[in-house]
């Protein structure tokens, strides 16, 4: 049904990598309609570091401050409203976002995540992790 490709890229990203969403419609008989979103964010700031060998208290590569997954967690949502907000401006029931999102629960990066689900998803969040 649509697709969006985040504007905001990690700069490892910009040369290899188009991180985004896509989003899919199904009617199920009996259960009705379902929005299914898949996505791909930028790595937690937190692992990239030990990733690439870097002193990040040297370099200060990545921080809360620059974190690309958290941008694209917001775009993600923004996305998911504009695809599933019916035309009486009701919410949908059955929504469903999976993906790899480079993160792992407990970190900074999947509380700011659930926090910003918590703000653009009225409807409710429920973590299946």
């Amino acid at each position: 049904k649509g697709h969006h490709l985040f504007s905001n890229q990690a700069w490892f990203d910009q040369f290899a990598v188009n991180r985004g969403c896509l989003h899919a419609a199904v009617n199920v008989p009996a259960l009705g309609r379902f929005d299914i979103f898949t996505a791909h964010l930028a790595p937690n700031p937190e692992a990239i570091p030990n990733l690439l060998n870097i002193d990040n208290s040297k370099y200060k590569l990545m921080t809360v401050e620059n974190n690309t997954a958290l941008q694209q967690g917001t775009e993600l949502c923004e996305f998911v409203q504009r695809q599933t907000t019916r035309p009486d401006g009701k919410q949908p029931s059955q929504v469903i976002l999976i993906g790899d999102f480079n993160f792992r629960a407990p970190s900074s990066t999947y509380d700011g995540f659930v926090a910003i689900l918590a703000r653009h998803c009225p409807w409710g969040f429920v973590d299946a992790f």
